[in-house]
């Protein structure tokens, strides 16, 4: 571990590719129960990859433009007395190098585009992350029958990522939110209610419709 301040922060910054790639894989993936060891490893190994593949970036660029960036020989010879005689210079190119390998890393964690049919790690996947990812690009109407026979109807605003099929997840519902009693036969909607939450332990059948945006016509 770094015994300075100094030491302290360059490690910090060279793990921040890693960081920013566990941010959106979070994100962009079911969430799963993994041991601390794995994640920091994880963010390890990114960083490391990252911020050889800058290193190897900055390298090129100061030997075919070297009136254009830091001196690495000069800067690994005597760094105090360098970054003295190039402060805004070596702030700069630090700011730079952390903003590339950051959005880098970031990158990194995107999803693939999804193909219809493809089912990659359906074991590590709940059923709510199948059903409402199968089309990203359309509004996802939500229909839940709960287990004491009532009906409730939304736009799905937000759901648990756990991949761990339990009823202590939520889903919630936005928009216009349509309710029907248990004895009812119609549902009417909700004067004054905006967002809905139901647990997944309340619900007997949940229903999945797409609406994708229309096409706006040429004039």
């Amino acid at each position: 571990m770094p015994s300075t301040l100094a030491g302290l922060v360059l490690f910090v910054a060279l793990l921040v590719p890693g960081y920013a790639y566990q941010r959106r894989r979070a994100r962009a993936v079911p969430e799963r129960e993994h041991t601390a060891f794995t994640e920091t490893l994880s963010v390890v190994f990114v960083s490391v990859i990252v911020d050889w593949v800058v290193l190897a970036a900055f390298a090129f660029l100061a030997h075919f433009l070297p009136r254009a960036t830091l001196d690495p020989a000069r800067l690994l010879d005597d760094p105090n007395r360098y970054t003295a005689d190039h402060f805004l210079a070596v702030v700069l190119w630090s700011a730079a190098f952390l903003a590339v390998a950051a959005l880098l890393g970031h990158a990194l964690a995107a999803r693939p585009p999804h193909r219809p049919g493809r089912r990659l790690g359906e074991a590590q996947q709940s059923a709510w992350w199948l059903a409402f990812h199968e089309h990203p690009d359309a509004t996802v109407h939500i229909g839940c029958i709960l287990h004491d026979g009532s009906y409730v109807a939304g736009i799905l605003h937000s759901y648990s990522r756990a991949s761990a099929e339990h009823g202590d997840r939520d889903l919630t519902l936005r928009g216009e939110i349509t309710y029907r009693t248990a004895r009812g036969r119609v549902a009417a909607a909700l004067p004054n209610v905006n967002l809905v939450v139901l647990s997944a332990r309340d619900i007997a059948v949940l229903t999945v419709t797409y609406v994708r945006p229309q096409p706006v016509a040429a004039e």
